[in-house]
């Protein structure tokens, strides 16, 4: 069975074009998070979709480019079809308007040369759904240096393999987060060994820390699961 994707349109800026992609390409497309689309008219449709929504006209003679951003950084130099950048959907006509300008947020936790996408991760996990099981809180406030996180911190940032980013680290929002939602922790392949790392859920393991709890709930990421939301 052929399959197909969206890629960037072979003339046109910031518009994208269904192609048909082989078995090989198809493993590329899943690991970059590109859209597959078992049926041409399918993809032909999503791909006019965007495209008309891309288009749309406000006052005056300039396109009005409500997803411009996600076109922007949804096409992945990574990952080529034929010599075109893969499409990788940030958002698509049915979560934006016309009046929208902000793209959908793809939540991503580096590590080192490693980034991973949390997006993907949800949809894993609500696709396959799973018990939760209590991780530590002590130690990974230690691995992650979370007692060098205070609201008036104004020294440079760290690397995260070290420690989280202080720029990213919002003090209001750690102390509001919800604990009962559980953390997400990746199992990932260091050579020989297989490792746990925490990707979702700094701010919550901040606010358990603060508040002296042992443990918080964590849903846990297979080895292959981690390695379908790697983006490298």
């Amino acid at each position: 069975m052929t399959l197909y994707t969206l890629t960037e349109h072979e003339t046109l800026d910031n518009f994208v074009v269904a192609v048909s992609i082989t078995p090989r390409q198809t493993e590329n497309v899943r690991r970059h998070m590109g859209v597959i689309f078992d049926d041409f008219a399918k993809a032909d449709n999503a791909a006019d979709d965007i495209n008309d929504w891309a288009c749309q006209r406000e006052d005056g003679p300039e396109p009005l480019y409500p997803n411009k951003t996600a076109h922007i950084t949804g096409f992945t130099s990574r990952c080529r079809i034929d010599g075109r950048r893969l499409y990788i959907p940030t958002t698509t006509p049915t979560t934006a308007s016309k009046e929208t300008t902000v793209p959908t947020e793809i939540q991503r936790f580096t590590f080192g040369k490693w980034v991973f996408n949390i997006n993907k991760a949800e949809e894993i996990i609500a696709a396959e759904p799973r018990v939760t099981i209590p991780t530590e809180v002590p130690g990974w406030a230690a691995v992650y240096q979370l007692d060098r996180l205070r609201p008036d911190y104004a020294g440079a940032s760290w690397c995260p393999i070290f420690g989280p980013d202080q720029r990213h680290f919002n003090y209001e929002h750690a102390m509001s987060t919800d604990l009962a939602k559980p953390v997400i922790i990746a199992l990932v392949k260091f050579g020989d060994d297989v490792n746990q790392l925490l990707i979702d859920g700094t701010h919550r393991m901040f606010h358990a820390h603060t508040k002296g709890l042992d443990t918080l709930p964590a849903y846990f990421l297979s080895v292959e699961e981690t390695e379908e939301i790697q983006q490298d």
